[in-house]
């Protein structure tokens, strides 16, 4: 199963399909080769997905977050932002610096990894473009970010997680231990910060590499079939500021804190760290 579903979405580059046809393998080995069961297994598979609350939870958040972001484009948000960036107060005059920011935001928007890449994504999409960014080698900067700085943070969905496993082994002063043990997660700690040096010195390698050559030549969709050639973003307000995108966002990660210590009994009179250790993070989101 795991072939083919690798080996498909390597070549068809459709990961729906590709999953779809190695779940169907999988049940129907599990059923001794009846394609009948595998079909039938695979309904079951789906019906159990569904049937569980938290899935549901976590669809919904990713949902509504994309949901978001989309109004924050038609409503202007990311043109405003933008604006403020190159014309207004020059932030951004070159593709090192639109990289810079990408990579900044993605560690300001910490309360989740979804989070940190769909919004530092989409937000700042358009002038990587402009200044002939790959699109391989803006989902390697927002990629390698979001993950690692939520670990790095406790006041995120994984530094809850982690704060909640140690206090359930028994570890007293979870979140101390949790904060005092940033400095040896030394994963995070270097794919956060090698993002800014790479930008920096120019480095490419691999596959992004041979992107990136095309990008510089003017080749940004070198991907086969170019799926993301010519999509434009419509615009409703032209007239749209900055802080049409920079005010939902900040209402965005401050509401996110409040509602997980909510969901940790903080109302209830936990303590904030109790609370945050014992918070549901996909409730929350």
């Amino acid at each position: 199963p795991t072939i083919v579903a690798v080996g498909l979405a390597l070549t068809t580059k459709n990961v729906y399909v590709s999953l779809l046809l190695g779940l169907f393998i999988g049940n129907v080995i599990i059923f001794d080769g009846n394609i009948l069961s595998g079909v039938d297994g695979i309904i079951k598979s789906v019906e159990t997905v569904f049937a569980d609350g938290s899935n549901l939870t976590t669809m919904l958040a990713i949902s509504l977050m994309g949901g978001m972001i989309l109004l924050i484009q038609k409503a202007g948000g990311v043109n405003g932002f933008i604006d403020f960036l190159t014309v207004r107060t020059s932030l951004i005059k070159s593709k090192k610096s639109a990289n810079f920011i990408t990579w900044l935001i993605g560690i300001i928007v910490f309360v989740s990894a979804n989070m940190s890449s769909l919004i530092a994504g989409s937000i700042m999409k358009p002038v990587n473009d402009k200044y002939l960014t790959s699109p391989e080698k803006q989902a390697f900067i927002v990629h390698t970010v979001s993950a690692p700085v939520c670990a790095l943070i406790p006041l995120s969905s994984w530094g809850a997680y982690m704060i909640s496993v140690l206090e359930n082994s028994g570890v007293e002063g979870a979140a101390g231990v949790m904060i005092k043990s940033i400095p040896l997660s030394f994963y995070v700690v270097i794919a956060v910060a090698i993002v800014p040096i790479l930008i920096l010195t120019g480095f490419d390698f691999g596959p992004m590499k041979k992107h990136e050559m095309n990008a510089i030549a003017g080749d940004l969709f070198t991907t086969p079939g170019r799926p993301y050639e010519g999509n434009e973003e419509e615009v409703i307000n032209e007239k749209a500021h900055v802080l049409d995108l920079i005010l939902p966002v900040a209402v965005l990660i401050a509401s996110c804190i409040v509602a997980m210590v909510y969901t940790g009994g903080f109302f209830e009179g936990a303590s904030f760290v109790d609370a945050f250790a014992a918070s549901d993070a996909s409730v929350g989101l």
